[in-house]
């Protein structure tokens, strides 16, 4: 279970409108990424630009070192957001899940 302070979520805004969201779950010096962005604006580059953002943002922090991300292995976009933006695959969870690890 998390304690409020290991759970973090941010809204990224665009025009004054809420596009996409991030959540940390930080345990054990890891911040485990879930993200997600509006139906309608995907396909514009913002998995990029939040995965950038929160990335910057996690460095600030004393304590995590790195940042985890689990995506199915069918989201062929999200998996090129984290590669984009340097994360490399470090596991097959299974079939249908890959694992992805960006030190900070």
């Amino acid at each position: 279970m998390f304690a409020k302070e290991d759970v973090k979520i941010y809204i990224l805004i665009e025009n004054g409108m809420p596009v996409g969201q991030v959540r940390l779950n930080i345990e054990k010096g890891e911040a485990l990424i879930d993200y997600s962005i509006a139906s309608e604006y995907r396909g514009r580059g913002l998995g990029y630009v939040i995965i950038e953002l929160i990335s910057e943002k996690v460095r600030c922090m004393k304590n995590v070192n790195s940042l985890v991300a689990h995506v199915k292995a069918a989201n062929v976009a999200s998996k090129r957001v984290f590669l984009k933006n340097g994360f490399l695959e470090y596991a097959n969870e299974s079939l249908f899940t890959l694992s992805y690890k960006k030190n900070i």
